[in-house]
């Protein structure tokens, strides 16, 4: 028996929308959903008997991607055309660097998130988190390269000649609030609507609520109340109540959830934690909470 080798993912790749990033992982599954009934049978004899089919059912694909920030993928980040963007779908391209085999991956169009997360402490790269659905057909194997409007233009996932630079965790906070880290959560509800026809596909994808909502540990107090250090201070730093993280420019609307103080011992700084969430403050039908 011959081995077979296999390069592993090294040089893999992933886009989202056009836009190469930096892929840890990622993964898409196609979901059937078939309905099946059991016959009853009171006539003894020797047949099996199993469950039968009594509906295709529906399909619809989850997936998910990781990886660390770069400066051109902090892009996508936004509520402009990006994934911040409330019922915004893009195309998910991602592919293996398999020896003899490169580009055995997927391609999915016209996904929209569900959940986002990125997550920036000390000491290390931004990391982004992508949880994704989609009603449409998964296009697999070589197609994926072929389909790709990209293709023939990309770097390996760790390739030495990125575009640009890595999004380090040092393009947090600011000189008045040294930001310890923070973690920025966006969540989507996304269900797919089907029509009563012979079909397994969605008819649409049904954009429900957003919610947002950003964790931070800090090593110094953020003035929530924006005269606050006016009034120690007599002096106006609305840097104290500004607090930065490493994303495109946007601003939550919403309220602090949790705040609170820990002392970590001898032989660790003190920190301080917040966690805000986005919400509409007042009773009008529309209102942007991320923008």
């Amino acid at each position: 028996m011959t081995a077979i080798p296999l390069l592993g993912g090294f040089a893999g790749a992933a886009f989202i929308n056009g836009t190469q990033v930096l892929l840890t992982s990622g993964n898409a599954t196609l979901d059937n959903t078939q309905t099946f009934v059991t016959l009853m049978d009171i006539m003894p004899d020797i047949q099996h008997r199993t469950k039968v089919l009594y509906a295709p059912g529906t399909t619809v694909i989850n997936g998910s991607l990781a990886w660390d920030a770069k400066a051109d993928a902090m892009n996508l980040i936004t509520t402009n055309g990006g994934l911040l963007q409330r019922g915004f779908y893009f195309t998910v391209a991602m592919w293996t660097g398999n020896n003899s085999t490169p580009y055995v991956g997927k391609l999915i169009p016209r996904a929209y998130v569900t959940s986002l997360t990125l997550q920036g402490a000390a000491g290390g790269l931004i990391s982004a988190n992508l949880s994704f659905i989609s009603g449409n057909v998964i296009s697999g194997g070589s197609n994926v390269w072929n389909d790709w409007p990209g293709g023939g233009n990309y770097i390996s996932t760790r390739s030495e000649n990125s575009a640009s630079i890595p999004y380090g965790y040092w393009f947090s906070g600011n000189s008045h609030i040294p930001v310890r880290d923070w973690t920025l959560s966006y969540n989507q509800e996304v269900s797919p609507v089907f029509s009563n026809e012979n079909v397994s596909v969605p008819r649409y994808m049904k954009c429900s609520t957003i919610e947002a909502t950003l964790d931070v540990t800090t090593m110094r107090q953020i003035a929530l109340d924006e005269n606050y250090y006016q009034k120690v201070t007599n002096y106006i730093a609305p840097e104290f109540s500004r607090v930065v993280i490493a994303t495109k420019d946007f601003e939550i609307q919403g309220v602090t959830k949790t705040e609170g103080f820990a002392f970590n011992g001898p032989t660790d700084a003190g920190t301080y934690s917040y966690s805000f969430t986005s919400a509409a403050l007042n009773m009008q039908p529309v209102q942007n909470i991320i923008r």
